[in-house]
């Protein structure tokens, strides 16, 4: 799918010839008979399990190192009295209070971490302070 030719093709098909009978991909699907097994043609999803271990490391270096990290940018932003534009300075405190690293913890904690990516895009010092941060992990 790097080639533009067939991008450029597959986007002048009409809408149906992606999806029949329930089935996505229909062309594909059909061009690559007797190319690709069939098990590997009409599977629905995606998983690779290269894919999927490289994906839970990383949500895992997220939970245990990136979340914690941004957490103490923010009480140390707050401490020395940083603006926030967009989140309240209590709630991000009572957030990171509670903050247990788990893919299914509070609501709290997924809410934090994307209040965290807009404040960042309207607050570019808060933006730069996180990045910095972040850099000097490695």
């Amino acid at each position: 799918m790097l080639d533009r030719r067939i991008i450029e093709f597959a986007l002048g098909l009409p809408p149906e010839m992606f999806m029949q009978n329930g089935w996505g991909r229909w062309l594909f699907r059909k061009a690559l008979q007797g190319i690709l097994p069939d098990s590997v043609r009409w599977r629905k999803n995606k998983k690779d399990p290269a894919l999927e271990a490289h994906r839970e490391l990383l949500r895992k270096a997220q939970e245990n190192q990136i979340k914690p990290l941004v957490h103490k940018v923010l009480l140390t932003w707050l401490k020395n009295d940083g603006e926030l534009h967009c989140l309240d300075p209590e709630q991000v405190r009572e957030a990171i209070a509670v903050y247990q690293p788990s893919e299914d913890g509070p609501l709290t904690n997924h809410l934090l971490m994307a209040g965290v990516l807009i404040e960042q895009i309207v607050n570019p010092a808060l933006a730069q302070e996180i990045r910095s941060a972040v850099d000097s992990m490695a």
